[in-house]
């Protein structure tokens, strides 16, 4: 599998800041920490909504997130598969507190396992949508508690999906979302396990600042943990000009699975502004495909599994010392 995105909800607060970084509309609810399942650490509480990453055609696709689960008393979809705005299939919570996967009205299967109201649990749903050789499995706490095959989980003409959602959720109670992943099936590796998504800050001034800031030292205009927009930033007008920034590290302990980079960025006139990611490792630059900017402030990311330096698996010391910035390509 490749990891395609990964949230933690610790880079933002507002549910706008989470519209532009999902690529959806603005939801309802709210980002909090008061039930938080890692001390301090926020998470999503949807409320009468959902929210949607839109990705591009793939068969297979596999998803892992906690969740705080509260007791609706009704059947709730909670993961849903979809070609377009046609829904493939769907993982559902029913009113017993098992967990189904359905297409359209058809139920494919059912848990004899019953979640805890107020508990956090880590689930993975894996699904491939075909009309014959479907596929469902479903994971609780790293516990295989449904695994599906030869199942008609094409809703649409097309064996694919390209979104991937949470919701609709009912408007009472509130439940909780973070750490989450979302991975295609390109490769034999099928789930990621139970594991946490953790937001690194900028903490000082890379090998290379070559953005004009608006006031201070360049790292110090990015390091925030809720996004600040025009208040202090970073502006280039030059092609080629690039800001990296040394990083927080990883605890000691910590296995790093994926690193992927984000950016908070706006242009400020007509014409078109291109940006590429840039990682510093090893002691040299790495630099991602072309990505345009509009004109109001969005998220960009992507994800690499590999330290671009080695070819190989991240390591803590690996992440621990890589740089992260932007490049202004044109």
């Amino acid at each position: 599998m490749t990891v395609r995105f990964l949230e933690s909800f610790q880079h933002y607060t507002t549910l706008a800041q989470l519209a532009s970084k999902w690529g959806s509309g603005v939801p309802v609810g709210s980002i909090g920490n008061t039930y938080p399942r890692w001390t301090g650490a926020n998470y999503y509480i949807p409320q009468n909504a959902s929210i949607q990453r839109t990705l591009d055609n793939q068969a297979t696709w596999v998803v892992g997130f906690a969740l705080r689960y509260i007791s609706t008393g009704g059947s709730v979809t909670l993961l849903d598969f979809l070609d377009g705005t046609s829904s493939q299939v769907f993982l559902r919570i029913n009113a017993d507190n098992t967990l189904s996967f359905v297409r359209g009205s058809t139920v494919l299967g059912t848990t004899s396992f019953s979640l805890i109201s107020g508990t956090w649990y880590y689930i993975e749903a894996k699904v491939t949508i075909n009309n014959t050789t479907g596929v469902c499995e479903v994971r609780v706490n790293g516990d295989t508690k449904l695994s599906l095959t030869s199942q008609n989980t094409r809703q649409s003409a097309n064996n694919y999906a390209n979104i991937v959602k949470f919701g609709s959720f009912n408007n009472t109670p509130q439940w909780g979302l973070t750490d989450i992943y979302i991975a295609d099936g390109n490769a034999a590796q099928t789930y990621l396990g139970d594991i946490r998504v953790k937001c690194l800050f900028p903490s000082g001034a890379g090998a290379t600042t070559q953005w004009t800031p608006s006031a201070g030292s360049n790292y110090q205009n990015v390091d925030e943990s809720t996004p600040n927009d025009d208040t202090d930033y970073n502006l280039s007008s030059v092609a080629g000009q690039i800001d990296t920034y040394a990083m927080d590290n990883l605890a000691a302990n910590d296995t790093p699975l994926a690193v992927q980079w984000i950016a908070r960025l706006r242009k400020d006139d007509a014409g078109t502004r291109t940006i590429r990611r840039v990682l510093r490792s090893g002691g040299a630059n790495y630099e991602g495909s072309n990505v345009n900017v509009s004109d109001t402030y969005n998220y960009y990311t992507e994800v690499l599994e590999t330290d671009p330096a080695t070819g190989v698996a991240w390591t803590n010391s690996g992440v621990n010392a890589v740089e992260a910035g932007i490049k202004l390509q044109a």
